[in-house]
C-alpha cells in the first residue's frame, strides 16, 4: 500500500518497485523481466471505511490464504513478512505504547509512515483492525 500523489508517479512506481523490492534477494544473478506483474493494482482509496478495509486487507491477507494455520507460523499474531509490527492501529494493542518486539533474526522491509489524513486518521473512525480479522470474510470483526 503506497501513498502517491499522481498518476504518473503511480506508474513509475510500478516500474521501479519491484526492482527495488526484489534486488537484495536474487542472489545476485541479476534475473531480468517482470516479478509482480500480476501483483500490482492501484486503487484509488477515497473514503474512511475504504482507507480501514484495505488495511485490514494488507495487513490481514496471509490469514486469507491459511498462512496463519501451517507450521511454526502457528504461534505468530502477525505476519512476520508484512509491515504489522510497526502498525500503531491493532485492536489487541490499543493500549500499548509501542511497536511488537521484533525476533532477532528479522530483517524488515523498507516502509514510510503515512503521512495523509485518510491513513492516519481516517480510518480509525470505523474501529481498529483486529489482529483476528481474515479479509473477504463474510462478516468481517470491525
Amino acid at each position: 500500500m503506497g501513498e502517491i500523489p499522481c498518476a504518473s508517479t503511480v506508474r513509475t512506481a510500478a516500474r521501479k518497485t519491484p526492482r527495488k523490492t526484489v534486488g537484495p534477494y536474487d542472489g545476485g544473478k541479476r534475473r531480468k523481466g517482470s516479478v509482480f506483474a500480476d501483483r500490482y493494482h492501484a486503487t484509488i482509496i477515497k473514503t474512511p471505511r475504504q482507507a480501514r478495509h484495505e488495511l485490514a486487507y494488507v495487513l490481514n491477507n496471509w490469514r486469507k490464504h491459511r498462512e496463519d494455520r501451517r507450521g511454526a507460523a502457528r504461534g505468530w499474531t502477525i505476519d512476520p513478512f508484512a509491515t504489522g509490527w510497526c502498525f500503531d492501529g491493532w485492536r489487541e494493542r490499543a493500549d500499548e505504547p509501542f511497536v511488537w518486539k521484533l525476533r532477532a533474526t528479522y530483517e524488515p522491509i523498507p516502509m514510510w509512515r503515512p503521512k495523509t489524513w485518510l491513513l492516519t486518521e481516517g480510518w480509525r473512525r470505523y474501529g481498529l483492525v483486529s489482529t483476528h480479522e481474515v479479509p473477504s470474510a463474510r462478516r468481517a470483526t470491525a
